[in-house]
């Protein structure tokens, strides 16, 4: 079994395994990996046919293969036959779900959809039996940028494993490119993880082709999740734009939670627990830790895990 601390995911379907070795990380490639959702009744008691869903999805471009299956749709659920989904690219799992709901030959609410929401590498290591904790000690690296910094398109100082660089754009990029391959990291912690494409944009405007953060050739860094706000028990919160560096796990210290009370040995001791690679859980909540550890729970035992399967919290007297 590999046990990757970094799984990449290529635009053509590729999956980048990075495995932290005693001399260094090596990488392995797969061009087979097909994730799955699965769509299923919504009433146990109904008998519908899901067989016209079944050639909806066969003639989807985006759709590898289906075949009906038995799993249970939840925990009080027995075994039942369920229609399963593999697509070809990670980030269409979500778009094809949605057309469940769009479809005229079944009444809203009828259906469901199981396995769906999970984030990239966790879904990758839950579906192949992966183990993200990585064998071999990781090599960090860490760039900061001073507060007064993060809002400019060109930095004047940077922090480079604790060492101030200042000076023109090329002064910069060339002390980073230099700690990388001094170093190698296998994780980059970053006072803000904006700092990843502000220098690649500080290269591409500098003329500076040689320069990249990542340890793949021709894919310099991706944009997983835009900046976002969210709402959670009456207080609005700020989420930052998520990046990835093919190679390397990314660490932002403005959007960590664990690794700021712990370590990045407490953050591989969760990592062990819950599947979640060292990049997504840096930014993970303890919510979300504890759900993936009872998604992992849920796996083991033939149980899928619903979409969108919030409920509002039941009434519960004081004491």
């Amino acid at each position: 079994m590999t046990m990757p601390f970094s799984i990449d995911f290529l635009d053509d379907g590729r999956v980048l395994e990075w495995e932290a070795t005693a001399d260094g990380a090596v990488v392995t490639e797969h061009d087979d990996y097909t994730p799955r959702f699965y769509v299923a009744a919504r009433d146990p008691a109904s008998d519908l046919d899901l067989t016209i869903l079944q050639s909806v999805y066969d003639q989807h471009p985006d759709v590898v293969a289906t075949e009906m299956v038995a799993r249970r749709p939840g925990f009080r659920r027995d075994k039942e036959p369920v229609l399963a989904v593999d697509v070809a690219h990670i980030d269409r799992v979500t778009p094809l779900a949605r057309q469940v709901r769009q479809l005229s030959d079944y009444p809203v609410g009828d259906l469901a959809c199981f396995n769906v929401d999970f984030s990239r590498e966790f879904r990758y290591c839950l579906e192949t039996g992966v183990d993200p904790t990585p064998a071999s000690e990781l090599s960090t690296l860490r760039l900061s940028v001073p507060v007064t910094e993060t809002s400019n398109d060109v930095y004047g100082e940077l922090s480079v494993a604790g060492d101030t660089v200042t000076g023109s754009p090329t002064d910069i990029l060339t002390a980073v490119q230099g700690a990388l391959d001094v170093r190698d990291p296998d994780v980059l912690v970053c006072s803000t993880s904006e700092i990843v494409p502000t220098l690649h944009e500080i290269a591409t405007d500098a003329d500076v082709d040689d320069f990249s953060l990542s340890r793949w050739p021709d894919v310099d860094h991706q944009q997983l999740a835009s900046r976002s706000t969210y709402s959670s028990y009456g207080r609005v919160g700020h989420s930052p734009a998520r990046y990835n560096v093919p190679g390397r796990a990314i660490i932002d210290e403005s959007n960590t939670f664990f690794y700021g009370e712990t370590n990045l040995d407490g953050v591989l001791d969760l990592v062990s627990r819950s599947k979640k690679p060292v990049q997504e859980l840096a930014w993970a909540s303890i919510g979300n830790v504890l759900t993936a550890i009872q998604i992992c729970e849920a796996h083991d035992r033939g149980v899928l895990v619903p979409w969108n399967s919030w409920r509002h919290e039941f009434y519960k007297p004081m004491g």
